[in-house]
């Protein structure tokens, strides 16, 4: 699960396991438009969740990742941004 709040997530790091579809649960508690979006190293987008305004949850079925580290961010405040480790 990430929240998002104050137009932050409350975490830095989230992992996934590799080669499976994963659920994530994306709780925005912001009135303001918010999503989660995976980068691979190079900076492809390998996934892109819904933007929705909060406050609502939504499940994110992530697709199955080659084990490695990826980015994740928000596409409409790229300054909320972290590390996904898919092991």
């Amino acid at each position: 699960m990430i929240v998002a709040q104050d137009i932050k997530f409350d975490r830095a790091s989230l992992a996934l396991p590799a080669g499976t579809v994963a659920p994530l649960l994306f709780d925005n508690r912001d009135g303001a438009p918010h999503n989660v979006a995976i980068t691979s190293s190079d900076g492809t987008k390998v996934f892109t969740g819904d933007t929705f305004s909060g406050p609502s949850t939504k499940t994110y079925e992530v697709p199955a990742l080659t084990a490695g580290s990826y980015g994740f961010h928000c596409d409409v405040h790229p300054d909320m941004k972290g590390t996904l480790t898919v092991s």
